[in-house]
Parts: C-alpha cells; sequence; structure tokens
C-alpha cells in the first residue's frame, strides 16, 4: 500500500491522498451511513409532502432524487470532510479554535449541501414530488398548515444537514480511536511475541555450543558434523524471518535440526517416536512450538536420567481440528518435571494469540509428561 504522505508535504497532496486512499471497510461504513440515513430521509419525506395536487410524485424521479441527494452526501464526507478530520483531529489532541472552526465549517457545508440538493432537483428531477410548498404536517387523519415559509424551512433543512454532517463526523472520529486501540493493541502483542520467541533462540544456541565443546575432544569428526547441523539449523531458521506463525512442516524442520544435534551427543539414550500426518504439515501453529516442546522433553525429562528415555512426537486430526502431542518419558530423580521455561513461554505466546480454540493441556504422572496442543483447521 501507498505510504501516507508527511506532514512536512503541501496542503493539497495530503487531501489528495486522503481522498484517493480509504480501507474496504470504511467503504461499507459509509455505504451502510447513507443507506440508514437515506431510507429514514425518504420516508420522512414522503410522510411530509402531499401526494396529490399540482405536482404529482413521479416515482422514477423521486428514486433518481434520492440517489442524487446520496450522491451528494458521499461529496461532501468523503472529500470534503474525511481529509480535513485526518490531517487536523485524527491522532491529534483538537483545540477550541479547531472545534469551533470545523462546527463552522460543518455548518456552511449544510447549507451547501441543502442548496445543492434543491437546485439539482429543480434542473435535474422538477417532477419528482418533492419540493417545500408540499410539506404538511399530519395528526392522524388531519392535516394541518402551519405558516411556514420557504425561508424558515430552508433554515430548517439546513440545520437537519449540520446534524447529519456533525453526526457523520462524530461517528468517523469514534471509528478512528476504535481503529487507534485496536492497531496499538496488535503492535504490542506482536512484540511481546517476537520478544517470546526471540528468547528462545538464544537459549538454544547456549545448548547446541555446548554440546560442539563436549564433542571437540571426544571426536572431531563428529563436532564437525554438528557445527554442519548448527549452521543448516541457523539458516533456516533465519530464512523464516521474523513471524508468530509457521507450518507444521517448517516447524518440524527446525526440531528435526535440533534432534539431530541431541542424538549425536545422547546417542542410545535418545528414543525417538515420531508420527507426523502428511495431511497436516500445511497446518499453522505457533512458531518453534515443537523446538519448544522438543527442548524442554529432551532437558527436564531425558537428559538428566542415566538411562535416557523416550521422546514421541505425534501430530492428529481430531474432530473440527487437529492435535499436537509431544510426550517424554521422565526417569529416576527428576518426577518434578513441570516444563520449565519454555512450557511457560509457549503458554504466553498461545494466549497472545488470542484465538481461543487454540488450547494448552498438560498431563504427567510419575512416569510421563505429556503437553497436548489442541488447534482449529
Amino acid at each position: 500500500m501507498t505510504a501516507m504522505p508527511a506532514s512536512r508535504q503541501s496542503f493539497a497532496a495530503q487531501w489528495r491522498w486522503h481522498v484517493r486512499h480509504a480501507s474496504r471497510g470504511y467503504w461499507i461504513a459509509q455505504a451502510l451511513f447513507l443507506c440508514t440515513v437515506f431510507g429514514l430521509s425518504a420516508l420522512m419525506t414522503l410522510a411530509l409532502t402531499q401526494s396529490s395536487g399540482a405536482q404529482a410524485r413521479e416515482p422514477a424521479h423521486m428514486v433518481f432524487r434520492f440517489l442524487t441527494d446520496a450522491g451528494l452526501l458521499l461529496l461532501f464526507t468523503h472529500v470534503l470532510i474525511r481529509p480535513l478530520l485526518l490531517m487536523f483531529f485524527v491522532h491529534r489532541r483538537p483545540t477550541w479554535r479547531s472545534l469551533l472552526a470545523g462546527l463552522g465549517l460543518l455548518f456552511v457545508y449544510g447549507y451547501i449541501n441543502l442548496l445543492a440538493s434543491y437546485l439539482l432537483g429543480k434542473l435535474i428531477t422538477p417532477r419528482d414530488g418533492i419540493n417545500f410548498e408540499q410539506i404538511r404536517f399530519h395528526a392522524g387523519d388531519s392535516a394541518y398548515d402551519f405558516d411556514v415559509g420557504t425561508t424558515q424551512l430552508i433554515l430548517l433543512g439546513g440545520f437537519n444537514q449540520f446534524t447529519m454532517l456533525l453526526l457523520w463526523s462524530v461517528l468517523y472520529l469514534a471509528w478512528k480511536e476504535f481503529e487507534s486501540r485496536r492497531q496499538l493493541q496488535r503492535q504490542v502483542r506482536d512484540a511481546r511475541l517476537q520478544l517470546l520467541t526471540g528468547q528462545l533462540s538464544p537459549h538454544f544456541l547456549f545448548n547446541a555450543f555446548n554440546t560442539i565443546r563436549g564433542m571437540i575432544f571426544e571426536d572431531r569428526e563428529r563436532a564437525a558434523e554438528l557445527v554442519t547441523q548448527l549452521s543448516e539449523l541457523f539458516r533456516f531458521h533465519l530464512s523464516a524471518g521474523i513471524r508468530t506463525e509457521t507450518t507444521l512442516a517448517e516447524d518440524w524442520e527446525i526440531a528435526r535440526r535440533y534432534l539431530d544435534l541431541e542424538a549425536v551427543r545422547l546417542e542410545s539414550r535418545l528414543r525417538l517416536e515420531v508420527d507426523l500426518d502428511p495431511a497436516l504439515m500445511p497446518r499453522t501453529l505457533p512458531i518453534l512450538t515443537l523446538l519448544t516442546l522438543v527442548e524442554n522433553a529432551i532437558k527436564h525429562g531425558i537428559a538428566p536420567n542415566r538411562d535416557g528415555g523416550r521422546l514421541s512426537i505425534r501430530a492428529q486430526a481430531a474432530g473440527r481440528g487437529w492435535t499436537l502431542e509431544v510426550e517424554n518419558s521422565i526417569g529416576r530423580g527428576v518426577a518434578e518435571h513441570s516444563g520449565g521455561h519454555g512450557l511457560a513461554n509457549l503458554r504466553e505466546r498461545v494466549s497472545l494469540a488470542g484465538d481461543e480454540r487454540v488450547r494448552l493441556h498438560v498431563e504427567h504422572d510419575s512416569a510421563r509428561f505429556l503437553v497436548r496442543l489442541e488447534l482449529p483447521r
């Protein structure tokens, strides 16, 4: 999307940019507002104007007249009012002077809109059956003619147009304020998610370098293999960029690289079981989920056990969604395993994602520790 011009650019350039650029949500809201206002205006107009007399109604002309009025309101709100609101009121603290100037401008716009509607009606649809002389006030079946001249009706009509434009302006400013708050909340959430995700990489790298350091003096070939695996993993991780979500296939690729490194260190102490449904590989989940769960399982459940243990990774379809499970055995002396900081990190990332359909469950006893993540399709 084209960037909004900086405030140092000319007033006309900013005005043109705001007129040309509007979101899809804005146009939907604008259409709903126009339909509502002119539906009510049509009902009131038909109720206040008599259907008989010298100037009879012609439905086609009336419809065209209402469409013309809708076009005028769209022109005034989008071209004349919205750019000023964006430049002087949105993301700014208005002064009394700017508020009074804005109200005065809306007042002038209201009467200009009324005058334009009246002139267009006279020139384009002179036989639409809607004019000031036909205004009647009804009470039951009786009609009362008040001594209200054209001038008074123009004053009332202009004030009505001013009220309508003021209502539109207030609703637009309220919507922009709501939109700004949502955007700020989204930015804070994304920043927190990226911070939490960034905390995982240094922790993993620390463990990986310790593994390589321990292997240098024991087996140089294996140490070289570890460096190769680490460089591939790091390259893959960097190419993924800073994201909050990824596919199961990509997350498994990162976790698999980590498992290759740990397999060299733990050797036969690590017994791995993997059952990932191929149909689920394109599904999305919070990034580095598998790496977090696998790393915690090895660090807290398998590595402390002299005899090693079993690590099971499963992804299966379930109901309207799918589940990802990571289960590890627990050896003697590590029964207090609770998932560590990595699991707490993952819990917060799932919570910040804002999707209530994503749920994380933990089951454990003296022999096993299971983490199940329920995700929507």
